[in-house]
């Protein structure tokens, strides 16, 4: 792969985006063969890729945590970041920092910009974004496709199942799955 490349994933419904991802992230393990990442084998050196930013089918959250509670605990896995970076994270994608909203009363689109804004709060050398414009408006499709630009600039590797022909701009390489096979 090469940085600053964003490499796109289709296929449809059930033909494997989502299991790949998984597996590449470390929360399955493929049957067979095994997966690389910087020279590490994952399941034997590594657990999980490092200095990575993801968002798996729909983002999860404390439902009775407000956005920046729910974005703190997160940071404090890994203590990388601090107050500043998770206020930046939320105004780029246009969610009110102060707001004392809890998760639970976000809609749907909402959610979805709090798990775009907790998958590249960190700054990551790579982030893997499932199908991330699902319940985004035409604002949070824009502000998506600008952060994507963005993340090219400043050498992030971007992998992300695509489904619409909007994202073919972003893509460098596009793989398609057919029933967990690349075609």
């Amino acid at each position: 792969m090469t940085s600053g490349e964003v490499y796109g994933f289709q296929g449809a419904n059930g033909s494997g985006k989502t299991v790949l991802f998984k597996m590449l992230l470390g929360f399955l393990k493929p049957d067979h063969g095994s997966i690389e990442i910087d020279g590490q084998k994952l399941y034997q050196e590594i657990e999980f890729p490092p200095d990575t930013g993801f968002i798996i089918e729909y983002p999860g959250f404390v439902k009775y945590y407000t956005g920046k509670e729910n974005l703190r605990l997160l940071a404090s896995v890994q203590n990388k970041i601090g107050e500043s970076e998770i206020v930046a994270a939320m105004k780029r994608v246009e969610l009110e920092v102060h707001s004392k909203m809890k998760v639970k009363d976000y809609s749907l689109g909402m959610k979805q910009r709090l798990g775009i804004a907790q998958a590249f709060m960190e700054d990551p050398s790579l982030i893997i974004l499932d199908e991330p414009t699902n319940a985004l408006d035409k604002k949070g499709i824009k502000l998506l496709s600008e952060l994507i630009f963005e993340w090219k600039k400043s050498g992030m590797y971007c992998l992300q199942a695509i489904m619409k022909n909007f994202y073919r701009k972003f893509v460098q390489s596009c793989f398609s799955l057919n029933r967990a096979r690349f075609t």
